[in-house]
């Protein structure tokens, strides 16, 4: 068992973890991306990037500070991300679990 391995029984991505391997998703300027049901962590977003959550009324925004993205969980339905900016920003994405 070498120190890579992760004994949880669920199929791994990236050298034996619980992590896929990375998504990156380029987010024309304006735009929305709904987030896939999972869980996840998001790196690398651009600075216009904020992750936003619906509560059945309005879209709420989730996140501390557009670019600063914290682990989150969606059910493929309620949470989005947001580029406010002019031009195309990316948001680097992988799955848990």
């Amino acid at each position: 068992m070498g120190t890579d391995f992760v004994p949880t029984g669920m199929a791994v991505g990236v050298a034996g973890s619980v992590l896929a391997a990375v998504d990156r998703r380029t987010i024309g300027a304006g735009g929305n991306y709904v987030v896939p049901a999972g869980c996840y962590m998001a790196t690398d977003a651009g600075t216009n990037i904020a992750l936003f959550a619906f509560d059945g009324t309005v879209w709420s925004q989730a996140s501390v500070a557009a670019g600063s993205i914290p682990f989150f969980c969606s059910d493929g339905i309620n949470m989005r991300f947001q580029n406010a900016g002019a031009g195309n920003q990316t948001v680097d994405l992988q799955k848990i679990g």
